[in-house]
């Protein structure tokens, strides 16, 4: 970034979105970097590692010059909108299998206050009572 700066100057830098979408990744990933090295907050490491998958969108930017990786792409987005509808009748036959095992299985286990699994509907009593 700093070598195109230097090379282009900042006038001929800022007229491609690319060198802009560039820099912007650069200064997110020095910012994620050095918060990584100075701060542990548990509670950033989810917002910074989305920032960090913004730099795989940095391949789009090959697509512009490699032709046979615009082939690719095209062929991708093709085969994505030819599954749709099974992808669509797969999605329906997932929430009908999980709405079968819940009224099938629903209730057949129970635990005790131990966390111990409790099978059969004669033991839950006996269960409860030795928990207490």
């Amino acid at each position: 970034m700093l070598a195109k700066l230097i090379g282009l100057g900042v006038r001929n830098y800022v007229r491609d979105s690319f060198n802009i979408f560039d820099g912007i990744i650069v200064v997110v990933s020095l910012i994620d970097f050095t918060l990584s090295l100075t701060i542990k907050v548990e509670s950033a490491d989810g917002i910074m590692s989305a920032l960090r998958a913004l730099r795989l969108l940095r391949v789009m930017k090959m697509a512009r010059h490699w032709k046979a990786f615009q082939d690719i792409l095209q062929i991708m987005v093709g085969s994505l909108k030819d599954i749709s509808s099974f992808s669509v009748l797969l999605l329906l036959f997932m929430y009908i299998f999980a709405l079968l095992g819940m009224e099938l299985f629903a209730f057949k286990v129970f635990y005790d206050v131990n966390g111990d699994a409790v099978f059969g509907s004669e033991n839950i009593q006996t269960a409860h009572d030795n928990g207490e």
